[in-house]
């Protein structure tokens, strides 16, 4: 989990605790020494919150644990901002990208400034909450993003930053900043129109839902504005997508 989180474990001391006071048997407290993976500095002061938070979020299996979570400490991002970003290359990952999620976790952690950006432009994008002109400020984010891409010097790097932010012109709408009883929903849903993205395989559905949490993903499609539904569990975790695509596409042929 801490490797995952961009440090690199250095010793661990182990100390036991009976306390007097109370019928407690043992505590056991671990105490970690580390650094950031790549000896980088990092600004411990700011880092603490967001790190507590989604430390203690993957500890429950709130959150996956992967390269992602890295992106707390590298790119200032808390809990909720990466979740959506892995939400997103999860949905690539199902539209047939041909990059694994280590390639693209990588990407991400190499370039922190064009994570925050991308995180930033769906912010202004969706989120109703910031006010203003949201349409002004999303041209403003994605000025300094045009800037931003233009300067990567990997090829790849710059194919999967462009493929994010083209997914994220292509949604609709997004569940992401509403709440649960106070707090942020633990599924993440997106709505997409699937003829704006980039290389989607054929047919290209109408409309698409995806929706991602650390225990479920499912993906809806729709040909046209009066479709029918059905339900599916899938065991092809890594492709239920091209699954769901042959059934819809047998429905539309009836």
């Amino acid at each position: 989990m801490l490797e995952h989180m961009g440090l690199k474990v250095i010793d661990e001391v182990p100390y036991a605790i009976r306390p007097r006071e109370t019928d407690t048997d043992l505590v056991m407290i671990h105490d970690f020494g580390m650094a950031t993976r790549d000896r980088s500095a990092v600004d411990v002061r700011s880092a603490r919150s967001n790190f507590k938070d989604a430390f203690g979020r993957i500890w429950r299996g709130e959150m996956e644990s992967d390269g992602f979570n890295a992106l707390v400490l590298f790119a200032g991002l808390n809990w909720r901002e990466v979740t959506v970003l892995r939400a997103y290359c999860k949905f690539l990952r199902q539209v047939g990208i041909p990059f694994s999620q280590a390639y693209m976790e990588q990407t991400l952690t190499n370039n922190p400034r064009l994570a925050r950006l991308i995180v930033n432009y769906f912010q202004a994008l969706f989120d109703p909450h910031r006010g203003g002109d949201s349409a002004r400020r999303a041209e403003r984010v994605r000025r300094e993003l045009d800037v931003a891409l233009d300067a990567v010097s990997s090829a790849d790097e710059d194919r999967i930053l462009r493929r994010f932010v083209n997914a994220i012109e292509s949604t609709l709408r997004t569940n992401a900043f509403q709440r649960d009883d106070g707090a942020p929903k633990e599924r993440l849903s997106l709505k997409f129109d699937s003829r704006a993205l980039d290389e989607l395989p054929l047919p290209r559905p109408m409309r698409e839902i995806f929706v991602y949490s650390a225990r479920v993903e499912g993906v809806h499609l729709r040909f046209g504005l009066v479709a029918r539904g059905g339900l599916r569990w899938s065991d092809r975790p890594e492709d239920f997508r091209t699954e769901v695509l042959g059934l819809a596409k047998a429905q539309q042929v009836k």
